[in-house]
């Protein structure tokens, strides 16, 4: 996938963590300190006035430079896609991020009218010990300032490190979500639906990969399919955060969905708790197409018992389901053929628009 792809799909994946605060705080007394041409300046206190203001203002621009460029490559949370800016609440927590920026932004610009007022300082001293004297304390206060803010820089870095690791998806571009309980196939569902396809790769969510391929649909063109991390049947406040990106992006992607279940149990979870899950799941997300796919049909009797009632279940529910052995890919043609249909069929979700 192309750099442009990436910036496209996940707007935080260009965002320039800050540097701890003490290698900033070297970074900036590098700089200071590294020699500066004054050019000719004949009287020795006007030369150190200068060779003092310079150092002054090489310590504020590291600061000011390194803390605004970081603040200003997070997008503005409130233009980015629901999508996106639900999903780091989710990873990392927006209103937290918020006050974090807010303090870098602060403690640059506070930095800069320190330096301004200290180098006006500059000019009422008229010996060397009162000049060293004023570039030592504008240093000292630059430096406790960025101290001050040394918890808001971590947490930069921390959202930074987690937020450019987002999936790059689009959207806006037609997309199946799977869902389901964990260790349905769902992962090998999404590599047999997009078999062939460069485009599908693995990307850190948490502590669980998803997969996003892409497979291109007769009479439909490209679309995106989703691998979530598994869900429970359980209460949504219940959840954990791994199970809430699930919910975030059956919410805001999901122009079809695919419930794969498991009907021969081996998943680890019974019937009952998957046919709770798919009737949770068609509650709160009934605009976007359910389709139900009774996963694992390779195991034979194991299979048939569950697959019964689970056939019985979607009958209740009117859901189209289709067996298939992910596997060993039986069942794959008619489950795309399925799922064609329901997208030319022409309902696209509510949240597809920021």
């Amino acid at each position: 996938m192309s750099s442009r792809e990436e910036r496209v799909g996940n707007p935080f994946f260009g965002v320039a963590p800050p540097p701890k605060p003490a290698s900033l705080i070297d970074r900036a007394f590098k700089a200071a300190f590294t020699p500066k041409s004054l050019g000719k300046i004949p009287d020795p206190v006007v030369r150190a006035r200068a060779r003092e203001r310079a150092r002054i203002v090489a310590f504020r621009d590291v600061v000011w430079n390194t803390l605004r460029s970081s603040v200003r490559s997070f997008p503005p949370l409130n233009s980015v896609h629901p999508f996106y800016r639900e999903l780091a609440d989710v990873v990392f927590g927006v209103d937290r991020l918020r006050h974090c920026l807010g303090a870098l932004e602060w403690a640059a610009k506070v930095t800069r009218k320190v330096a301004a007022a200290e180098v006006r300082n500059l000019y009422r001293a008229e010996d060397f010990p009162r000049l060293e004297s004023v570039r030592k304390r504008a240093m000292a206060r630059m430096v406790s300032i960025v101290r001050r803010v040394s918890e808001e820089i971590g947490c930069v870095r921390e959202a930074a490190a987690r937020l450019r690791k987002l999936p790059s998806i689009d959207p806006q571009t037609p997309t199946v979500v799977l869902a389901g309980p964990p260790n349905t196939g769902k992962s090998t569902l999404v590599r047999r639906i997009s078999t062939g396809r460069p485009e599908v790769a693995e990307y850190p969510f948490t502590t669980k990969g998803i997969l996003l391929g892409h497979a291109s649909l007769r009479g439909v063109g490209r679309v995106q399919v989703m691998d979530t991390p598994g869900l429970l049947d359980r209460p949504l406040h219940e959840r954990n955060e791994i199970e809430l990106q699930a919910i975030v992006a059956l919410k805001w992607l999901a122009d079809v969905i695919l419930f794969v279940s498991d009907p021969s149990e081996t998943c680890g979870y019974r019937i009952e708790q998957q046919i709770g899950l798919l009737r949770e799941i068609a509650s709160q997300f009934g605009e976007s197409p359910i389709i139900v796919v009774l996963n694992k049909a390779d195991l034979g009797g194991l299979f048939e018992r569950g697959a019964r009632e689970f056939t019985n279940a979607c009958r209740d529910l009117c859901f189209p389901h289709l067996r298939v052995s992910a596997e060993r890919g039986e069942g794959i043609e008619e489950l795309l053929e399925v799922v064609r249909r329901e997208f030319q069929g022409g309902r696209r979700r509510a949240g597809g628009s920021p």
